[in-house]
C-alpha cells in the first residue's frame, strides 16, 4: 500500500494531519488527487490568505509489513483558498 500523509501550513499554524490512499497509474508510480475537501478536512477553516502551503510525505508498506517514508516535502498554495 502506498499513502499521501499531508497538511495544511499558514505561517506558524498547521492543520491536522490526514491520509489518503495512492493508486496505481502504471508501473512503479504512484498517484492521488487532493481536492478543496481534502484539504478542508486538513485545515477547518482553511487558511483565506496567500503563502499557505501543503506539506506531504509519501508512505510504502510491501505485503511483509516492511515500511519505508519518504522525507517531506512542501508545495506553496499561491492563490486564496476561498
Amino acid at each position: 500500500s502506498v499513502e499521501l500523509v499531508y497538511r495544511v501550513v499558514s505561517g506558524v499554524k498547521s492543520g491536522a494531519l490526514r491520509t489518503r490512499a495512492m493508486s496505481p497509474a502504471g508501473g512503479s508510480a504512484y498517484q492521488v488527487t487532493l481536492d478543496w475537501n481534502a484539504l478542508r478536512a486538513s485545515w477547518d477553516p482553511v487558511p483565506t490568505t496567500s503563502g499557505s502551503a501543503l506539506k506531504y510525505y509519501i508512505r510504502a508498506q510491501d505485503s511483509h509489513g516492511n515500511m519505508v517514508q519518504s522525507g517531506t516535502n512542501t508545495v506553496a498554495i499561491d492563490y486564496c483558498l476561498l
